[in-house]
């Protein structure tokens, strides 16, 4: 019921807290309206990221990405290669990562900015375009003034390595060899040269490792040259002797101090060496020899005919399309950050916003009925005759509907003086307070409309603008209180203006002459309307809201905070007025709902 005795005064709000909170959900109702409420923010944000990365590749210079595909020999062992049928050996992750270090080492960009020439190329050091000259005129910015060459050279190199992107292809032997550029034949070139580059410096590195090994393996043939010729003198002594010996024993202490030398150390030569040793260590040497100038021979050949372990099986073109900024894919993105902004904005705007926006949160958290929504009304700002101009309005039905609330409150007990009030000025109650009047008055029921706002007299000003007397004096002398009063001009209702300002005038409006003139109002009026000041900041209300049967309190959609209109209705039952419920005023079309509205096509 929506008579006050269901929710006394000191009733206890937390109750109903608690009973929403074990109810709530997220249905698809409060979805839809959450997009409605926040459509904008939603639709807006990632259109604005859209235009940003619009104009973010527009103003972008397009970069251009080649890419060169070079293979590593895996190198597998002669004795895999001999054996018959599938071998299968692992991959050495080592060895590739080492290469692509190389790739990228210094040594290698060193070779190709001196092979292109990238030391002179404006985009390597930085250099801006100069404004007096040709597309093709460059002049040096001021940090390049200054710099010493070792500078230049060293800027140069980062900006290669910043270009250069080397990554293995999965699990295999190929590498990609990628270069960016601004220019797409300068960036196939250089993908290509460094490429080339890594070959040569292969070939360089075999042919000087082979170089030095021919210069070690020369001087070491010659030592073994020497001590095989030493070895094959000693066997053609012994054998000239004719003897197994080569010095008699009679002659041992003549000979006994010469010396030879054999197997790289000083020998001595003594008389008691076999034939058998002394072939024996002649053959030895000669192996040796034999075997070292078979690996000088083999080292010299590779000097000369050296083979690089890589070869390119991919060389770069010129790219047809720009690797950066990606058009397509940077657009998406934005769309896509955009509407997660959008939603995240959303969903902490709603998670701040404590305003008056659905019936339910009047139910639950102020323990009050919602007696109806009334959609925004667009168009002229004059809208206190609407009930009259446009019956069938939507603005209209749901304001039939209030009514219609109190009436069934009025069958339960009377209502003749019924007040309107809001917690903040501009909600629209005074709105409100006409076009009931106006329903009322259309029913057949002689109305009277009370305009109380002293200090916002907004109905006087719209109905009655030239009148020099009203409530204040009506107050004073009831018993000319009828002269006071004035037809509402278009509307079909009475006015009683709010004229005659006093200083104590919630003195005025809460004393019982006031409650007098309100009986003696009765006598000729069916129903009083009385639009009632806002509680905030002035306190004329709450003076005059217990001489009234009952109180409808106007709160604007998305604007009244719910803990504001709290403690108004908490101030109205401290002054025992009777609230029968809360109007939510000003809503938006997308929020009412979906029934409601069809219903209001049809009609």
């Amino acid at each position: 019921m929506l008579d006050q005795t269901t929710f006394p005064p000191g009733h206890d709000q937390r109750r109903f807290r608690t009973l929403s909170a074990g109810s709530e959900f997220i249905g698809h109702a409060d979805i839809i309206r959450f997009v409605r409420r926040h459509l904008w923010i939603i639709i807006g944000s990632p259109l604005i990221m859209v235009a940003a990365a619009f104009v973010y590749v527009l103003v972008t210079d397009p970069i251009f990405t080649a890419r060169a595909q070079i293979l590593i020999d895996p190198k597998m062992p002669q004795l895999l290669r001999e054996q018959s049928g599938e071998v299968n050996f692992s991959l050495d992750n080592a060895q590739v990562e080492s290469q692509m270090a190389v790739l990228r080492s210094e040594k290698i960009a060193t070779m190709v900015i001196n092979d292109l020439n990238l030391n002179e190329d404006p985009d390597f050091l930085g250099r801006k375009r100069s404004p007096l000259g040709t597309l093709t005129s460059w002049w040096p910015s001021k940090s390049d003034r200054g710099m010493s060459e070792l500078e230049q050279s060293r800027r140069t190199i980062t900006t290669f390595e910043a270009g250069l992107d080397v990554r293995r292809t999965g699990l295999s032997y190929a590498i990609d060899i990628a270069f960016s550029s601004k220019d797409p034949e300068k960036a196939a070139r250089i993908a290509n040269a460094t490429a080339e580059a890594y070959m040569r410096d292969q070939i360089e590195t075999k042919s000087e490792t082979a170089r030095v090994g021919s210069e070690w393996l020369e001087q070491r043939l010659a030592q073994l040259r020497t001590q095989l010729n030493n070895a094959t003198q000693m066997v053609q002594e012994f054998r000239a002797k004719h003897d197994y010996r080569i010095r008699s024993r009679t002659d041992k202490g003549a000979d006994s101090g010469q010396q030879a030398m054999v197997g790289g150390a000083v020998l001595e030569r003594r008389d008691d060496y076999t034939l058998e040793e002394l072939e024996t260590t002649a053959e030895t040497y000669r192996k040796i020899y034999e075997s070292y100038l078979q690996g000088f021979t083999t080292s010299v050949q590779r000097q000369s005919f050296p083979v690089a372990d890589t070869r390119v099986i991919t060389p770069a073109t010129r790219p047809l399309a720009k690797s950066h900024p990606r058009t397509v894919l940077t657009l998406a993105l934005a769309g896509l950050a955009g509407i997660m902004i959008g939603v995240g904005i959303a969903v902490v705007r709603h998670s701040l916003d404590r305003s008056v926006r659905l019936s339910q949160q009047i139910r639950d958290e102020l323990g009050l009925e919602c007696l109806g929504s009334l959609p925004r009304m667009v168009g002229a700002w004059d809208h206190f005759d609407e009930a009259a101009k446009t019956p069938f309005s939507r603005f209209s039905g749901s304001l039939k509907s209030v009514k219609t609330v109190i009436g069934l409150v009025n069958k339960t007990r009377s209502i003749r003086c019924l007040g309107i009030t809001s917690a903040l000025p501009k909600e629209g109650k005074s709105t409100v307070a006409s076009n009931l009047a106006t329903l009322f008055s259309m029913s057949g029921m002689r109305t009277l409309v009370i305009d109380a706002d002293m200090f916002n007299p907004t109905l006087t000003r719209n109905f009655a603008p030239d009148s020099t007397a009203g409530l204040i004096d009506a107050v004073k002398d009831r018993d000319r209180a009828r002269t006071f009063i004035v037809p509402a001009g278009r509307a079909s209702f009475d006015l009683l203006p709010a004229a005659g300002k006093i200083a104590n005038s919630n003195d005025m409006l809460g004393s019982e002459q006031m409650q007098a003139l309100l009986q003696d109002l009765f006598q000729s009026y069916d129903i009083v309307i009385v639009d009632v000041p806002p509680a905030n900041p002035v306190v004329d209300g709450l003076a005059l809201s217990p001489l009234l049967d009952g109180v409808v309190v106007v709160a604007e959609w998305g604007h009244t905070s719910l803990d504001l209109l709290s403690e108004t209705l908490r101030s109205l039952r401290m002054a025992k007025a009777s609230i029968l419920g809360v109007v939510m005023n000003k809503v938006d079309d997308g929020s009412l709902n979906g029934r409601t509205k069809r219903g209001a096509h049809y009609y």
